[in-house]
């Protein structure tokens, strides 16, 4: 893939999407930094209002299941780290070929793939405190390594 997703300070599920969109795309990256939380509760989609970009999450157990972790506490940057790491799992969940996993969660929103290299991390230089990284490269990509070079030289990427 010559695809780069890029996914800065995206609102609710579309961080989710970004994720997807890795997938569908077979793109050799994926760079998302969530923003906003998304409902406590699934909310019917519309022709006007996507609320779940076109997924279906309202009977997706694992999904229920993560976004009553997120939401089991009222402080809200502990909300936004345990979202930040239900997305990471995401990331390493996301992308495999589907007729390979017959988890009915693969389905809808995690697929697991072997060669991908996922990092999550704080940027310090994004003002706010909603602030978190997570990359995945795809191995055999041409980006392939670039992460590693970023680690071994103490650059920012």
């Amino acid at each position: 893939g010559k695809v780069i997703v890029l996914a800065m300070h995206c609102c609710g599920e579309l961080s989710r999407r970004a994720l997807r969109l890795f997938r569908e795309l077979d793109a050799a990256a994926v760079l998302v930094m969530p923003c906003c939380l998304p409902p406590k509760a699934p909310r019917a989609s519309t022709s006007w209002n996507p609320s779940n970009c076109g997924e279906d999450v309202a009977g997706d157990e694992a999904y229920t299941k993560a976004m009553a972790e997120v939401f089991a506490t009222s402080d809200q940057d502990e909300q936004y780290r345990r979202w930040a790491k239900y997305l990471r799992q995401c990331a390493v969940d996301v992308g495999v070929d589907e007729d390979v996993v017959t988890d009915k969660r693969a389905n809808n929103d995690c697929m697991r793939e072997i060669n991908v290299d996922i990092k999550m991390r704080e940027v310090d230089a994004v003002l706010s405190s909603r602030n978190t990284l997570i990359t995945a490269i795809r191995g055999g990509s041409a980006l392939d390594g670039a992460a590693q070079v970023c680690e071994t030289s103490k650059q920012q990427c």
